[in-house]
């Protein structure tokens, strides 16, 4: 079998114990509180600003987005698309790559841009190795606490108003993006203020289902995948001081301080009634009108091309006519990964495939190798980290994983009904409730479930394929769809999908 891909021993895995983990990001927390702390203080109201937002009302928001046509403009200014990812995990710069592929032409140059390599940040390496070290450890609520929500409440706040935002402006300006399209985490209000004075449009594309506060903002068309993100998005109040107020780090210090006093009142101590994160699994009042777009999950092209499942399954070893499970946790392997292998070896009844994917972690790939080596009807395959995941996802009858969007999306085009145990950091959450709620697969509350539900599943593999089936139907249904859909929003008229569409508050069919 294929190990896993590893360069110069820096994608092994090793077991990190809490304490140490802990240890880590609170070192990290800290040393970046006191440098931001340090530029707030320097920052001050010397000289003159160059970058100062516009003065409008931040309540306002784009109603469309339009690439002119005009052959002189076009000869002044081309057009250039500055697709904006983040290091934080596959996810991000997948999206970024898949929208980039739909909107790429002669005409438009498109760059896809990680925000900490224009800044020459190298923070966020470190924020992405505790988070990683963390997953595979299965301390899923300390990564959720520490790198979900601590940094949103406590360190964002102060990056948004400190010196680091005139770098922002400054790496953006040497990019000189006619649009910008953001995939990431944490960037919506500075690229908000940013593209309010430079008058150029703003779309914030999310992946997840479940949202942050972050991933909001009043200038934006908000492009996501899934329908029920759009009741999060237009539950924030946009007169709260983080959306409204236009500080940053060109502001003298008080106002600063000033708005760092009103988003610490009102995000956390009024956390109760105003919660940064909102959770697709709860209904929340409607307090704007922002325009939104669903246009259903995103992969790359060749995740949408049909394969021969026996002639996979026979080219990679495996019985083709053994009902086969894979077992995944994105590229990083870990606990995951060996409990479930292990849980199906000794507890299921009957033939059964189980291919393990343990990405970069060698430490997970030894682990399952072990257990293949066992003779029992369960057959074990371990495979390292592979560049055709989509391939394995569509050969499988069902795959077993960790709920993140990408492999959800992934298993949606495929088809391919989803189970996943009920923990999972809140940027995921979103996943198991649309699995519930149109019953496209099975969530797990507790790991003895495991064995019993995905029997039940694969006894009636139709019956959910043909949910799956069902759910799809409200979205475009090919990739070249989806293409013509974004780039018709792109060009301003906003066709997004065959289903019920939002749009500015109004609902439309099509």
């Amino acid at each position: 079998m294929p190990g896993p891909k590893a360069r110069d021993g820096k994608n092994k895995c090793r077991d990190l114990a809490p304490g140490t983990a802990k240890t880590i990001i609170e070192n990290l927390i800290f040393l970046q509180l006191l440098r931001e702390l340090k530029e707030l203080n320097q920052g001050g109201s010397k000289g003159q600003s160059r970058h100062r937002p516009c003065s409008e009302n931040p309540m306002t928001h784009l109603t469309s987005i339009r690439v002119s046509t005009d052959a002189q403009d076009t000869a002044n200014r081309p057009g250039h698309i500055l697709i904006l990812f983040e290091k934080t995990g596959g996810g991000h710069l997948r999206l970024a790559e898949i929208i980039a592929e739909m909107l790429g032409s002669a005409d438009t140059r498109i760059s896809v841009v990680a925000g900490s390599d224009m800044l020459g940040d190298k923070t966020i390496d470190h924020i992405v190795n505790a988070w990683n070290r963390l997953i595979r450890s299965g301390l899923l609520r300390t990564a959720d606490f520490t790198l979900n929500f601590f940094l949103r409440l406590f360190i964002l706040p102060f990056l948004e108003v400190s010196a680091r935002s005139q770098r922002f402006y400054d790496s953006l300006d040497a990019q000189a993006p006619d649009m910008i399209i953001c995939t990431a985490d944490g960037y919506g209000r500075s690229l908000g203020l940013y593209c309010g004075a430079r008058n150029i449009p703003l779309v914030m594309a999310v992946s997840e289902i479940s949202i942050f506060a972050d991933l909001v903002c009043p200038r934006a068309i908000h492009l996501f995948c899934f329908q029920e993100t759009a009741d999060l998005i237009r539950s924030y109040d946009l007169g709260t001081g983080y959306f409204a107020s236009t500080t940053d780090g060109n502001a003298p210090w008080r106002k600063r301080l000033g708005y760092l006093g009103r988003f610490f009142r009102e995000f956390v101590l009024g956390y109760a009634g105003n919660p940064i994160y909102r959770d697709a699994g709860r209904q929340y009042p409607e307090k704007n009108h922002l325009p939104v777009h669903a246009i259903g999950p995103l992969a790359p092209r060749i995740c949408h091309q049909a394969i021969d499942r026996d002639t996979f399954r026979r080219a990679h070893g495996m019985e083709p006519g053994v009902k086969t499970v894979l077992v995944a946790s994105g590229s990083l392997g870990g606990k995951f990964v060996v409990d479930t292998v292990r849980a199906l070896s000794k507890g299921f009844q009957g033939a059964l495939n189980v291919v393990a994917m343990c990405g970069r972690c060698e430490r997970t790939y030894r682990k399952v190798s072990a257990l293949a080596g066992k003779s029992t009807p369960t057959r074990v395959y371990p495979f390292g980290y592979r560049d055709d995941f989509e391939a394995f996802i569509k050969a499988a009858d069902c795959i077993v994983a960790r709920p993140s969007a990408g492999t959800f999306m992934d298993s949606l085009i495929a088809k391919t009904p989803f189970l996943s145990l009920g923990r999972a950091t809140s940027n995921d959450s979103g996943t198991l409730h649309i699995i519930r709620k149109y019953h496209i697969g099975k969530v797990c509350r507790r790991g003895r479930e495991l064995v019993p539900e995905l029997a039940d599943l694969l006894n009636n593999l139709e019956k959910y394929r043909g949910n799956i089936t069902a759910y799809l139907d409200r979205y475009p249904d090919s990739f070249e769809a989806q293409a013509r859909a974004l780039r018709d929003l792109v060009a301003g008229t906003g066709e997004i999908g065959r289903g019920t569409v939002l749009e500015n508050g109004a609902s439309r069919k099509h």
